[in-house]
Parts: structure tokens; C-alpha cells; sequence
């Protein structure tokens, strides 16, 4: 039960960072009066993508705060665990 709870988490906080990428991405392309595709592109091209990715994680605060506010500890854990993932996979991409 545990760890469907921490796997629930973990997925959700994952959608929520590429969610987060997304609209962080949506609104990049809106204010350079870009295209999107060619904006994550470029971003992607450019090494700068790490960037993307921790602009992304802020949806996970809401969602890990909202998750403690309903008393679902291990679920907040999970998403917790996204955050981190994000933050290893920023750091990678970022020195590589």
C-alpha cells in the first residue's frame, strides 16, 4: 500500500513537470513571438534545456503542498521524488 502510494506520487509529480515544462515553455514562446516547437528546440540544441526542466518543477511545489495539506504523506513523498529526478536529470544535462 506504501509503495502504490510513493509509485502514485512519483508519477504524478512527473506529469506535473512535464506539464510544468510545457506551459514554462508556452509562455517563453508567447513573449519571443516564437514558434514552441522550434523554441524547445532551440533550448534543446543550445544545452539550455536543464533550464526548462527545473522552470518546470514548480508545479511539483503546488502539487507536494497540496498533498500535505490532504494528509497523503506518501504521496507527497513521491512527488518529492520527481523533484529530485528532475533535479539529477538538470544537473546532468547541465555538465554533460
Amino acid at each position: 500500500m506504501i509503495k502504490r502510494e510513493v509509485l502514485t506520487g512519483l508519477f504524478l509529480g512527473l506529469i506535473g513537470n512535464s506539464i510544468g515544462i510545457t506551459i514554462i515553455a508556452f509562455v517563453i514562446s508567447i513573449l519571443k513571438k516564437a514558434n514552441f516547437l522550434a523554441l524547445i528546440e532551440r533550448y534543446y540544441i543550445g544545452g539550455n534545456f536543464w533550464m526548462l526542466i527545473c522552470l518546470g518543477a514548480m508545479v511539483n511545489l503546488a502539487l507536494f503542498f497540496w498533498f500535505l495539506q490532504k494528509d497523503m504523506f506518501y504521496r507527497a513523498r513521491g512527488v518529492l521524488l520527481a523533484t529530485f529526478i528532475a533535479a539529477i536529470t538538470s544537473y546532468i544535462i547541465y555538465f554533460i
